[in-house]
């Protein structure tokens, strides 16, 4: 850990003051933004208001060493400027009617606070030394202290509103209700919360000791669970020629999997090692198997890569996928750098890992900026690829995601779906043109297997299977279904794989339809016919089980009706069914019912 002088009596209610008016500059916007006053009315300005008033503060406190020192003050006023200049793309790509602004604002907040993050121990050790190449254990340790301090003021905070809540649900006993409606009362919900946060963020400051306690004991914990983790890295490894990848491609979460393997690789890799400074960890034995599971790190890497590409090559680049993309770049960079750091063993165990952890940590704020600004905006690139995704299916209906576009990929999908209105080929399509008339005049999504031209009877039978001994499908069924009389179960969609089953579910030699989709999650919608036609019934999802197993079971129509344990219960006309713990549960054994 780096030594660092105690913070003067001054510099200490500079922490607590900071705190106090970031919870007065939240409830100012939050405030303006109901009222609508400027500048919290435009989303620009909004924007680049929550910015600074969340991204600064903790920076300013933790980098905080006396207030006098010029080089602070011109660290903050550069950094600044640059939260203001991405703020402002934010706001824009937000700028437009009834677009999800979450889809922009939450990737451009965690990367944003994971930037800031990994440039905190620079701006810090730059402070402490005046040298902007730092050591590596001057690094090594602000990084975990500064982790650790946060995670204390959240804690603080917390503990604080619940003895808070107690004390107002306390005298709400005895019907003094006064504490219950002040601790409700936005302004104070604002500034406790700031005052809070102020002084779980001195205490963190001020108890270095207590902290370092904390963070040997973690990193204790760590050192028992690497070589568990690294086992289990190198045995999937091995198992992959036994097994192959299909399973792993089917799963439709790979990238999502592996990622999270290499994310918890490299953080209890560097909990253990540390900054190098001290004993090398583990046994010689031990070691070998930490090693192992770095060097198949690069496979994890590329099998994360393969699978985006997969997806990327099927479906185009979305705004996620970028994400996820410049992730697993920046995890592959860790895993390559970690594997050669291994392979030269010569020059100590692990001598490499400083250089490769300070060289992603610059290169992964440098890619958090470009992708918060038109650099590399990540809607710019979806926005393009699903056009050209579209273009390429010789701009078919079905092929264009109409509503991620108008809705997902904030004022740039926007603005392309206004420019589609205008091409030739669309105008050509009534289909194309009224859906994109429909698209820039509502204001929420709707289904989008509606925006395609709708399958033929035809068609539509054609996708449709048979379970065992299940009869030839009706028209009138196939009917209620493309009029939308009946939930389809996206069987309707072009690359639906459907399976039509005709149980008695209820035992009166009378047999229901029932229509599954199972080609990813299993779901089931239930309908009867009677002399008016057709009723839909209700529907089901076997979303905790194998789904693979569940997929085959109904296949082979392998369907057991179950009656309830409890029947239902009616009070004043409503009616609800018993909640039986044991049936919730899910069971190695269980049926689909």
């Amino acid at each position: 850990m780096p030594e660092q002088d105690a913070l003067p009596r001054r510099e200490r209610g500079a922490v607590v003051l900071i705190a106090v008016l970031t919870g007065l500059a939240l409830y100012l916007a939050d405030q303006g933004q109901r009222a609508g006053w400027w500048p919290f009315a435009a989303p620009t300005r909004l924007v680049g208001w929550y910015t600074l008033a969340i991204g600064l503060p903790p920076v300013m406190v933790l980098a905080l060493r006396r207030l006098d020192d010029r080089r602070y003050a011109r660290a903050l006023l550069a950094l600044t400027a640059g939260l203001l200049a991405l703020a402002t793309w934010a706001g824009w790509s937000i700028d437009a009617p009834s677009i999800h602004a979450d889809t922009v604002i939450a990737p451009y907040v965690l990367s944003l606070g994971g930037a800031l993050f990994l440039l905190l121990p620079f701006l810090q050790a730059y402070l402490d030394s005046g040298r902007w190449r730092p050591d590596y254990p001057r690094l090594f340790g602000h990084a975990w202290q500064n982790g650790l301090i946060l995670l204390l003021a959240v804690a603080f905070v917390g503990v604080c509103w619940l003895l808070l809540t107690l004390w107002a649900e306390l005298f709400a006993l005895v019907g003094l209700r006064i504490f219950r409606e002040l601790f409700g009362w936005r302004p104070f919900v604002y500034l406790a919360t700031g005052l809070m946060a102020g002084l779980g963020l001195l205490v963190g400051r001020t108890q270095q000791r207590a902290l370092e306690v904390t963070r040997q004991i973690l990193f204790g914990v760590c050192r028992g669970l690497l070589p568990l983790v690294a086992f289990i890295g190198v045995l999937f490894v091995l198992s992959l020629p036994f097994t192959g990848l299909e399973g792993l491609w089917r799963t439709r979460m790979a990238a999502s999997i592996l990622i999270a393997l290499q994310l918890v690789m490299v953080l209890l890799l560097n909990a253990v090692r540390q900054d190098g400074t001290g004993n090398v960890p583990y046994p010689a034995w031990l070691r070998r198997i930490v090693e192992a599971g770095l060097l198949s790190l690069p496979l994890y890497a590329g099998l994360t890569l393969y699978a985006l590409y997969l997806r990327v090559a099927q479906y185009g680049w979305t705004a996620e996928r970028v994400w996820v993309a410049l992730l697993a770049l920046l995890l592959a960079g860790h895993a390559l750098g970690y594997a050669v750091a291994v392979l030269r063993w010569r020059r100590g165990w692990l001598h490499d890992v400083p250089r490769v952890n300070v060289a992603l940590a610059l290169c992964s704020v440098l890619l958090a900026a470009a992708a918060d600004s038109p650099l590399l905006d990540p809607h710019r690139i979806a926005v393009a690829s699903q056009l050209a995704h579209w273009r390429a299916a010789g701009k078919a209906p079905e092929e264009l995601d109409l509503d991620y576009l108008r809705f997902d990929s904030g004022r740039l999908g926007y603005r392309a779906v206004q420019a589609l209105r205008d091409d030739p080929d669309v105008i050509a399509s009534a289909t194309l043109s009224q859906a994109m008339t429909d698209a820039l005049a509502r204001t929420s999504p709707m289904p989008w297997r509606r925006l395609q031209a709708p399958p033929t009877p035809a068609e539509l039978r054609g996708r449709i299977r048979l379970g065992p001994g299940v009869a030839p499908v009706e028209d009138s069924y196939l009917d209620a279904l493309l009029t939308h009389r009946l939930p389809d179960a996206g069987c309707l969609r072009k690359q639906a794989d459907c399976l039509l089953l005709t149980p008695d579910l209820r035992g009166d030699g009378q047999r229901q339809h029932l229509l599954c989709e199972v080609g990813g999650l299993v779901e089931c919608v239930l309908a009867t016919r009677d002399a008016q036609g057709w009723t839909a019934q209700g529907s089901v999802t076997w979303a905790w089980m194998d789904q693979h197993k569940v997929r085959a079971a109904l296949l082979a129509g392998q369907l057991v009706p179950r009656q309830p344990d409890w029947p239902l219960l009616e009070v004043a006309g409503e009616r609800a069914a018993l909640f039986s713990p044991e049936a919730a549960a899910p069971r190695s054994d269980a049926k689909p019912r």
